[in-house]
Parts: C-alpha cells; structure tokens; sequence
C-alpha cells in the first residue's frame, strides 16, 4: 500500500546503510588483522560459512564463543578485504566467491588459520569445502557439519583438536611440504578451434591421432550416437561402458562423497580408464558444464583440481557448446547430434516398452541393439541422409518384433528428475527394469527436452546473456528445423508399432510448472514438475522423480508434486473432459520421488515403489475404460 516515492526513498535509505556497512567491516577486519600482528604470537581464527548458519547464534551452536572463551580472536569471513583476489573460476554462487577469496586470503596469512561452518547436505558447499581445503593445502583448517542434533560435546572435542594442531603447525615455523604435481594438460578455444596444450607443452587439435575422444556412459543410446558423430568429424572417440559399481567406488573413493551422485560415477569412471589407457595417449574426457544455479558446472572444476592432485599427464576436458562453436566441429556435427539425440530417446523408449510387451524381451532387445549400431554405422559413412535411409529399414524390421498388446494399451509412466540419474542404468538401480517386472513401461523424459529447454531459455532470455534480435530470429528458425527434424524421426520409427511418437512442446510444459515454479528460475526442477502436470492421467498413469541425494532442484519438484499433484489443481490447469473423467475417480495422481546414492534401493523405497505400481496400475485401468459417448445433436 505505501506510495512509489516511499519505497524508492526505503530503498535509498536501506542501499546507503548496506554501503556503510560493507565499507565498515573490511576497515574494522583490517584494524583487528593489525592488532594480530603486532604479537606474533596471537592467533586469528577466520570463520567461514552462510552468514545466515555460520554467523546466527541461533544456528551455530556457540562455535565462536567456543573459540574467543579459550583467548582466540574470531574474524568473520566478510570483514576479511577480498576486492584484490581474483575470483575462483567458473564459481557461480555468490557466497562460493567470497569463501574462496578470504581462504586465499587465510593461506598467505602464517597467523590466520580458517574455521568453515556448514549444514548437512547443503549442496554447493559440498563442492565448496573440498575448493576450500584445496586453496589451503596443508595448512590447517576445521570444517564442522552441522545439523539439529550436533552433540555439543563433540564440537569441543573438535576443536580442541584442531587447535592442537594449529599449536604444532606454528611451532614446526608454519612449514610444510606442498606435493610436487606434474605439469598437467590445458586446453582453449581459439580461432573456432579446440587446442590442447599437452603437459609438455606441446599444441594439438582433436584430430591429431595421438588424441582419444572419452565419453562417460550416461544412456548407452546417447553417447554412442555422440561417438560416432565424433569419428565421422575424424576424432578417436570411444563410448565408455555403462557405469559399475567400480566406477562408484573410485568416484566415492576420490571425493569427499557429498557431490552429487553424477560426479562421483563419472570420476570413477575416468580414473578407471585411465588405469589402462595406451602409453602416450592425450585423453580429452568429454564433461558438459553449465553457470547454474546447479552444482553441475562445478564437475569439470572437480575434475580438473583432482588430475591436478594426482598429477596426471595429458588429460584434458571438453564441453561442447554454442558459447565456443561446438569446438569448431561445423554445421554437421551439430545437426548429427540433434538428430542422434532424438534417436538415441526413441531407441531408450522402445528399449523399455520392449521390456514388458515383447513376447521373447531378451531377443527382442538384443535386436533393438543390433539395428542401433546398423544406425550408427550408416551414420558414418552417409550423415543425415543415411541415418534416416537406415531408419526406415529398422522401422520395418522392429515391426517384425512380436508384441504382446498395442503399445498404446501399455501402462506408462513417466521418469523425470536430474538428467543423468534418470537415464543412467547403475544411477537409477535399474528402474525401468524393476516397473517390467511389475508389468509397467518406464517412458524417460528424453535428453533432446532439455536441448529445447535451453532454446526456450534463449528466445525468452531467462538466462543473462545479451542477445541481439538477429541472434533471437535465427534461434527461433533453428527450433523450428530442430522440431521438424524431431517429427521426421519420430514418425519413421512409430511405424515399427514399438514407438509411440510424443513430441517435446517444452512451452506446455514450462506452463504447467509454471503454476508453481517461476520460469526465471532456470534448471530441471520446472520441467520435472512441468512433465507430471501436463500429462499424466492423459499419456501416463503415474510419474517417478528420481535424483542425485541431496539435488536441490529434485527436492523443489518433490515438495510441490507432494502438496498439488491432486484433481483440483489438474483441473486449474487442464481443462478437458479427459482428465475430468480420470480425476474423478483417482483424486490424487501416483507421485513418487527417488533420491538416488547409487547404492540398492533401501525396503522404505521398495515398500514405496509396490505401493506406487498398484495405484499407476488402478489409473491405467480407469484411462482404458470406455469413454462416455457423447450426444450428436442434428
């Protein structure tokens, strides 16, 4: 109710007080930092954390008192001056910088030791304390993971340790030995061309023979199209296997087992193939990234500090994107990849269905993998117009491939969540799988939704790049070739009976999410919301949300799905008589969210999962009733 002039003069006044106090607490950090060093003997404990957790007596458990009560001086991490540190790369989050920049500050100060406070699975912090610990070094510092029922006993314990050490570490003249890492691999982009710069210095491009292309298993399909693209351009590229319970143990065995479930499957993957790649391969790890708000972006970092540690020679990554010209690989490559990433979908689709209508499953989907490669291969040698001519011999093969009911009777529900763990058979505990045993097809929102989310993010600029009206224009024609690709793939391979073609419309399903999610905030968690609320009770009878522990995104779709996948708020936003009829019968939809460490499901989540394949059963059956004849009125 207060006038425009009021809150614009509140503002003025608040923004005035915030400069104040941000010029205030530096001045005042470095008058304490001056009192510090004036006796040489006087230790600063520097706190590190969310001001809302670390700073907030009524969150940190007394942590500093516990420190000023045994004469140490306790300087909050902002009253440290920071405008000097260069900015961590690729750190997105806000808070990520200042903690990185006042722990450089920390590690070139012999009297100030670092002290980070954090919360049980807090998400960037669980890529943050390990960038923390890796500017520190060997110098020591304290983390303490908080969470409602920390025994108070055990901090003191802690942090007596801690200052022990810090005694010892001073006395030995605030020494120790930094490990000697060899020079490792860099790579850059320049001139349109991806360059590596070899760990002897040596500059390569991805054609030089010496260069092996890797692609870390996420959906067999998908990265095996991706391969092959790669070698058709001249690239040695190699598909990895799909992930093993190896991989889990090497990536859990090189992190700090906080990271998301994605990262530890694909650094133990890596590490596994590099215990046996060829002497004097350069090995380039294909790793997408992205500026969050995900923890995503922040795996090639991981990757990179931890080949860094190690000291391996000659491993490099790659992400390709439009920022840096898809590597400077051409037109080409960049249509091949829609077009394998469609196809990829729809053979992940048939591969499911297949596993509960085909007479003979196993025969059946030994052929499914057969008539892929023969995609592949014709790929290859011929581009686009062979990899269509093969699909339309495959469409009539797999039309040969004996089914038990039309597809279309099939119960189906839909798989969303975080892209990876939703498509990759280890991080999913073989779902798909378990629902054929129940005799229930596991449809997985496809990878090429999200290709179309970023173009959606791109012509209504949610993201913050700049765009000029030529760029929009040429996007939008870009879609429009896309979609008409997209429809071309689908309708061949639906004529094998084994597809059933769904278009992606990623606008209907940001409208739906939207209900409850703001478009602004970019990322997965809208679309996973978005699926389930637009079609299930319609194409589906019940939808999953599976994720890494601890995904932000995938907790933000679970607690709205929980509260609103229900008839009343269908109807707000489906208005048809379908979902009317359906919804009057089955009040709320089947909902079930997954978070997923990669180990075998606990009995909660089995009891779950029999509890959730009844009532998706119960709505199939009520979505195969006859429909209600409606009047014909002359």
């Amino acid at each position: 109710g207060a006038k425009t002039a009021t809150a614009g003069q509140a503002f003025d006044a608040a923004w005035k007080i915030q400069k104040q106090l941000e010029e205030a607490m530096p001045k005042r950090g470095r008058e304490v930092l001056a009192e510090i060093e004036a006796d040489p003997d006087r230790v600063g404990i520097v706190l590190f954390g969310r001001p809302y957790n670390a700073f907030a007596p009524e969150a940190n458990k007394g942590i500093p008192h516990k420190f000023a009560s045994r004469g140490y001086t306790l300087i909050p991490m902002d009253f440290l001056e920071v405008r000097h540190v260069s900015p961590a790369n690729r750190m997105y989050w806000s808070l990520g910088q200042i903690i990185l920049k006042a722990a450089e500050v920390v590690k070139g100060h012999p009297q100030l030791f670092g002290t980070y406070i954090t919360n049980f699975s807090c998400g960037p912090d669980s890529f943050i304390v390990g960038f923390f610990r890796n500017i520190l070094g060997k110098k020591p510092s304290l983390t303490l993971e908080l969470d409602n029922h920390t025994a108070d006993a055990g901090l003191e314990t802690r942090i007596e340790a801690f200052l022990d050490i810090v005694a010892r570490y001073r006395a030995m003249g605030n020494k120790s030995e930094e490990p000697v890492c060899a020079p490792i691999a860099q790579s850059s982009m320049a001139d349109e061309r991806f360059t590596i710069s070899t760990s002897s210095g040596e500059q390569v491009g991805l054609d030089d023979p010496r260069v092996k292309l890797i692609f870390p298993s996420m959906n067999q399909w998908l990265i095996r199209g991706y391969a092959a693209i790669c070698r058709k351009a001249g690239i040695r590229a190699e598909a990895l296997p799909v992930m093993s319970e190896e991989d889990l143990k090497l990536g859990k065995g090189n992190t700090l087992c906080k990271e998301c479930l994605p990262l530890q499957l694909t650094t133990g993957a890596l590490l596994r193939y590099l215990k046996s790649r060829p002497e004097g391969e350069i090995t380039v790890y294909f790793m997408p990234t992205t500026e969050g708000p995900c923890r995503f972006g922040q795996y090639q970092e991981f990757m990179k500090n931890l080949v860094r540690k190690k000291g391996i020679r000659d491993v490099t990554f790659l992400s390709l994107s439009s920022d840096e010209n898809y590597a400077g690989l051409g037109a080409e490559f960049v249509l091949l990849g829609w077009y394998s990433s469609v196809v990829a979908d729809c053979f992940e689709a048939m591969h499911n269905l297949m596993l509960v209508n085909a007479v003979d499953p196993q025969d059946a989907t030994y052929r499914l993998v057969e008539l892929f490669s023969e995609v592949l291969a014709a790929m290859e040698q011929g581009g686009k117009a062979g990899m269509m001519e093969a699909l339309k011999r495959v469409a009539v093969d797999l039309a040969g491939i004996p089914m038990k009911i039309p597809a279309k009777e099939v119960p189906t529900i839909l798989l969303v969540g975080e892209i990876y763990v939703r498509s990759e058979g280890l991080a999913r505990r073989w779902l798909p799988e378990y629902l054929a045993r129940h005799g229930i097809a596991a449809y997985t929102a496809p990878v090429h939704e999200w290709v179309h989310y970023t173009n959606y993010e791109f012509a209504h600029q949610l993201n913050d790049l700049q765009t000029t009206r030529m760029q929009r224009l040429f996007s939008k024609l870009q879609w429009m070739v896309m979609t008409r690709a997209e429809k071309d793939v689908k309708n061949i391979l639906s004529r094998s009976e084994w597809f059933v073609p769904r278009i992606v419309d990623v606008e209907h399903l940001v409208k739906a999410g939207g209900q409850f999610i703001s478009p602004n905030l970019i990322g997965e968690a809208i679309l996973t919301v978005g699926g389930p609320l637009a079609e299930v009770g319609t194409h589906f009878c019940g939808a999953i949300a599976i994720g890494p522990f601890g995904c932000m995104p995938n907790r933000l779709a679970e607690s709205v799905l929980n509260l609103n996948f229900d008839r009343e708020h269908l109807l707000r936003f489906r208005k048809d008589r379908e979902t009317d009829r359906v919804t009057a019968r089955v009040d709320t939809m089947p909902f079930l969210a997954i978070e997923s460490d990669g180990s075998p499901f606990p009995q909660i989540i089995e009891a779950r999962l029999e509890t959730f394949v009844l009532q998706a059963k119960r709505l199939h059956d009520i979505m195969m009733e006859p429909k209600p004849q409606q009047a014909h009125v002359r």
